[in-house]
């Protein structure tokens, strides 16, 4: 018998990874129903937590020798083993993760962001450097350090926050808007490549439940990362729902 628990943990995430420790399974052994996504709160009055239901995932499997006991035993044909996409897929996030965060002979700049993020940086003592270079989508800045983990911050709100004063400090004045991106420690790469894995997980679920997956509230450039992954599926369609900052995206099968 499949085996069924709820769990209950500040963040969703959270409550997910408990529940797999619990049951000692991967994320490819389980369905999850996001009970309730919690509520932060203010200052921890009025917070609740989020809740899942995780579910194991089994097949029942009843064996040739109860079936057919007289039956002489005959090996099943050998399945052509095909290559797994999933391969590819890891392979070419590995190859995201080794390209340089600048191109060789980028020229580095020093303007009003750069100042910015130094001052920051002191009242918040860590120590870094800023490299920063005007490109054609706009100011690119990374942040190297040995302990960049404050400036991310909790799913990269920290960063999204240092992100977006940068850009109001950049565009200042200015009749056009330009982009700003900060990045430290490969982060923005890597929440990329595990939004990617996570919509195509949450999609293969879809396909095998016949039930729409609702994931949690997520950022629009987080929600941007989850449609584009999937908008040429065949098989499942994304959709977000909900007002800021609780708008998330849905994952369903498409009709037909």
């Amino acid at each position: 018998m499949a085996r069924v628990i709820e769990i209950e943990a500040e963040t969703v995430d959270q409550a997910l990874y408990m529940g797999l420790e619990q049951l000692k399974l991967s994320i490819d052994e389980i369905e999850m129903e996001v009970l309730d996504y919690g509520k932060k709160g203010f200052i921890g009055i009025g917070s609740k937590p989020a809740k899942v239901r995780l579910t194991e995932r089994s097949e029942a499997v009843i064996p040739d020798f109860v079936l057919n006991k007289d039956k002489p035993k005959e090996r099943a044909p050998r399945r052509e083993r095909k290559e797994r996409p999933r391969r590819e897929h890891r392979e070419e996030g590995q190859q995201m993760l080794k390209e340089p965060y600048f191109p060789e002979g980028t020229a580095f700049v020093e303007n009003e962001v750069t100042s910015f993020l130094s001052g920051l940086m002191q009242l918040m003592q860590v120590e870094g450097t800023i490299k920063a270079a005007e490109t054609e989508n706009g100011l690119l800045v990374n942040l190297e350090g040995s302990d960049m983990g404050v400036l991310i911050g909790r799913r990269g709100e920290t960063l999204d926050a240092i992100q977006y004063l940068s850009s109001l400090v950049y565009n200042k004045g200015k009749e056009d808007y330009h982009r700003v991106t900060i990045d430290t420690e490969n982060y923005r790469k890597k929440r990329e490549l595990t939004l990617i894995k996570l919509a195509r997980k949450m999609a293969g679920q879809v396909v095998r439940t016949g039930r729409k997956v609702v994931l949690e509230p997520m950022s629009p450039f987080e929600r941007r990362i989850i449609h584009s992954a999937l908008q040429n599926d065949k098989l499942v369609t994304t959709y977000s729902e909900g007002e800021e900052p609780n708008r998330h995206v849905i994952i369903d099968k498409k009709n037909g």
